[in-house]
């Protein structure tokens, strides 16, 4: 879905965009928006919200479509790459494999994502591009 609800709002010298309703959201169900004209996978999780890109790392899989494992990572549906909920940074072994990572707000009902992707952990080197990165 293209993000078309108008509202937005700026926090932090940051820009967001409200994608959905909190009750348009299911826990746990991945929802594919675009902000800022990227496609960005955005779930409902227990007590706060997760958007990032919708591509994963490895083959460019639908991560809109994940699941979520045991250790709490999203999982890719096509093969099972996994991103942290935290920063969008695979586990331990794989921590240089990130997705970009957008932070979200709800405000007044509204779920919102920045426009701009959060900054890597300083703890995962920094690659030449992001695998997220729309070719």
């Amino acid at each position: 879905r293209v993000a078309k609800i108008g509202r937005e709002l700026t926090e932090g010298g940051v820009r967001y965009v409200a994608v959905a309703r909190e009750d348009e959201l299911q826990p746990r169900v991945g929802q594919k928006f675009f902000v800022a004209g990227q496609p960005i996978a955005v779930f409902k999780l227990t007590n706060r919200y997760l958007a990032v890109s919708n591509f994963c790392a490895h083959q460019k899989g639908p991560l809109y479509k994940g699941s979520f494992n045991a250790a709490g990572h999203l999982v890719c549906p096509w093969h099972g790459w996994e991103y942290s909920t935290e920063d969008g940074c695979g586990p331990a072994a794989f921590r240089k494999d990130c997705v970009p990572f957008y932070p979200t707000l709800v405000r007044d009902g509204y779920v919102y994502v920045s426009t701009q992707r959060a900054a890597l952990p300083p703890d995962v080197p920094k690659p030449s591009r992001s695998a997220g990165d729309v070719p």
